[in-house]
């Protein structure tokens, strides 16, 4: 994303023609997103997220999704059992986050643990980093704020058991 709002995409690669060089990881401490310069134009950056070190927003859950949901009407079980079938991919299964002070927080917590229950690797997971976006931010905030925890969360959240 250029400083304008541009997208701009990697393209016209040639697997035949690539060569071995030295690559750098632009990665900055503590800033999530920045701009570089490429050529002349200035791009937007992001840090990848942590997910293997993510913590969760919310100490405590539900076994049972959530009425308005992309899972309405199953229990974590259910999502976790179609997982292991082959019925769902964890594509199917997103995750969303958000990296504050550091952290990468999951919000979807039901989610994490219907992969988590399937043995899907987090490495595998579907994960979209919204931060900075004011609707996700806002969810994190009332989370963390419910379940009074810091911007750091915590590493495993409780099931309340229903």
């Amino acid at each position: 994303l250029t400083a304008d709002g541009h997208v701009v995409e990697a393209g016209n690669l040639l697997w035949d023609t690539a060569h071995h060089a030295p690559a750098f990881d632009p990665t900055v401490d503590d800033i999530h997103t920045y701009h570089v310069t490429a050529g002349a134009e200035e791009v937007l950056v992001h840090n990848a997220c942590d997910i293997e070190n993510a913590n969760f927003a919310q100490s405590t859950f539900s076994e049972n999704f959530s009425d308005g949901g992309l899972f309405a009407g199953l229990r974590i079980d259910d999502v976790a059992e179609s997982l292991r079938t082959g019925a769902l991919n964890p594509s199917d299964v997103p995750i969303d986050v958000i990296v504050r002070d550091g952290n990468t927080l999951i919000l979807d917590t039901r989610s994490a643990q219907a992969l988590t229950r399937a043995d899907v690797p987090r490495r595998d997971w579907s994960v979209t980093d919204r931060t900075g976006n004011p609707e996700f931010e806002a969810r994190l905030q009332n989370q963390l704020d419910r379940n009074e925890l810091d911007n750091s969360g915590t590493s495993q959240p409780v099931s309340e058991g229903n």
